[in-house]
């Protein structure tokens, strides 16, 4: 990772989902179009699922954006939420929540960066279907929110001001 500012935060941009799946790529595609944008000065992991891998690499950053598809009527307005740790539901067998990785890091490595989450809306999950053309719209909000936080980001120090979400 390279960065032009000296003390601009190190930040990780996790996108998972399943690109197979109808709408559950958007956290892929997201993570993609932010990839090929701002590769030079964050680090992002594509996924398929969170796992005990991502808490490992959690302490190496200053900052931590996930982001995720999510099943809703209607498309969301504003969505990036911070993320606090928390014991989340999984049983560790199968697939992890952010906020369980994050406690995993704080509880592991004494970690505690900033954190959010950012969802796309999602309807379909349909194996072998593109995104939905709603989908396809809010992957470019996504985008264009996350673009806007970074560019904060690599100038301000301080937080930037959000809701709170539990994951």
């Amino acid at each position: 990772m390279n960065s032009s500012k000296q003390n601009a935060p190190r930040i990780l941009i996790v996108g998972y989902g399943n690109p197979g799946r109808g709408d559950d790529a958007a956290g892929w595609l997201v993570a993609e179009i932010l990839e090929k944008r701002w590769g030079d000065k964050v680090e992002v992991l594509i996924l398929h699922q969170l796992d005990i891998v991502v808490a490992e690499r959690i302490p190496q950053f200053d900052l931590v954006i996930f982001i995720d598809a999510e099943e809703r009527e209607n498309p969301p307005g504003r969505s990036l939420a911070t993320l606090e740790p928390s014991p989340g539901t999984s049983d560790f067998t199968h697939t992890l929540e952010p906020g369980t990785l994050l406690t995993l890091a704080k509880t592991l490595y004494e970690s505690e960066p900033e954190a959010y989450l950012i969802t796309v809306y999602a309807k379909s999950f349909e194996f072998g279907d593109p995104p939905s053309d709603e989908t396809r719209r809010d992957i470019e909000r996504a985008v264009a929110e996350i673009e806007r936080f970074l560019s904060f980001r690599m100038t301000v120090s301080s937080p930037s001001p959000t809701g709170t979400a539990s994951g």
